[in-house]
């Protein structure tokens, strides 16, 4: 018996041990679990940190500010051609600007340049326009991405300049996060297909629209307005629900007016355009001036003497009493007939059988 019960107390201790390291091992299983979910959500949270602070370096670096005298906006640099750059924005920010007329371009580094004069071309028949620039600086242009690339929901960036205010006197940019909320399969008037929740202010109107990888899927143009609220109050009230034109539209037209390869449009050397003659090619000698060439005039060619059988004699009054030819056959009088008319002498020949005596005139 006190056998037994010794066995059954190291039993009672052995069962409590078991116990106690089961909930030893359940909290140090809990707690590696909460360790590496935490981890896993921070190295989330810093990934989106860091997605979000690249789209925003970039989304600085290519977009503009429009200064004009009726309606300021922004733009986006989108070419860069030598010192030629080309900056894309929204139409109707730039619709009333006349030919003549200023328009300055305010780059990141503060720079500003002026319009290039008639180069502002409008898109299609949507709220998107193109104008150019020169400058010997170098800026970043902005990766062209495609409004494929976002869905529902997705995150969306819009930088701006928006116009000063009384807090704020001054045009700084803003670039504002958002969601996709409405992406309708047939454009909108005006072109716009890309609708979000960014909370947008005039004058970012022509800024940049950006996925979260930072490509340019859009042109910031208008937000929407509440018709009703804005009928019932007698002035605009939108309903923070903004739109974009895609960049659809700026690609289709940069491939219609890209220049054709220089093989196609320059001669090949030695290839100079000088008069060919009897289907010989021939090149032009260096120091040889082509205009000189073209002016010349063809030089006169000497009077060839025409064939003897072309000459043509001087006509004179022949005898009117020919000679009559006689043979032992046949006797014809014949008589030659000149008369004067508008075009001077012609004559012919009268043959006549004379039948009786023959005689001789």
């Amino acid at each position: 018996m006190k056998g037994s019960g010794k066995y059954d107390m190291k039993g009672n201790v052995a069962f409590v041990s078991v116990l106690s390291l089961l909930q030893l091992g359940k909290q140090i299983l809990l707690g590696t679990f909460m360790l590496t979910t935490s981890a896993l959500v921070f190295q989330n949270y810093a990934a989106i940190a860091q997605d979000s602070s690249s789209v925003a370096r970039i989304a600085k670096a290519i977009t503009v500010r429009l200064e004009t005298a009726a309606s300021p906006g922004s733009g986006v640099l989108v070419k860069r051609d030598g010192e030629r750059y080309t900056v894309l924005t929204a139409w109707h920010v730039v619709s009333s600007n006349r030919l003549g007329e200023e328009l300055a371009i305010v780059t990141p580094d503060g720079e500003e340049h002026q319009l290039e004069q008639g180069s502002i071309q409008r898109i299609g028949q949507v709220d998107m326009a193109v104008l150019t620039f020169s400058s010997r600086r170098v800026y970043e242009v902005a990766p062209i991405g495609n409004i494929d690339s976002v869905a529902m929901l997705d995150p969306i960036f819009v930088a701006g300049f928006p116009l000063p205010t009384s807090a704020v006197p001054l045009r700084l940019i803003r670039i504002l996060k958002g969601e996709v909320i409405a992406k309708p399969e047939n454009p909108l008037p005006g072109g716009y297909q890309l609708l979000y929740s960014n909370p947008t202010l005039a004058g970012m109107s022509g800024g940049s629209v950006l996925n979260s990888k930072g490509k340019l899927v859009g042109i910031h143009g208008k937000a929407e307005k509440d018709d009703q609220i804005s009928e019932s109050m007698g002035k605009a009230i939108a309903t923070r629900t903004n739109m974009a034109v895609p960049i659809t539209y700026y690609r289709r037209s940069a491939l219609r007016t890209s220049p054709k390869p220089l093989s196609t449009v320059l001669p090949a050397p030695n290839d100079d355009l000088v008069p060919i003659e009897n289907n010989q090619r021939k090149v032009t000698p260096p120091g040889t001036n082509l205009i000189e060439i073209f002016e010349q005039k063809p030089t006169p060619q000497p009077k060839q003497d025409l064939p003897k059988r072309f000459e043509q004699k001087p006509t004179s009054k022949p005898n009117e009493n020919a000679p009559v030819k006689i043979d032992n056959r046949k006797v014809v009088e014949e008589t030659i007939v000149c008369p004067e008319g508008p075009r001077g002498i012609s004559c012919r020949r009268n043959r006549k059988r004379v039948s009786g005596n023959i005689y001789i005139k």
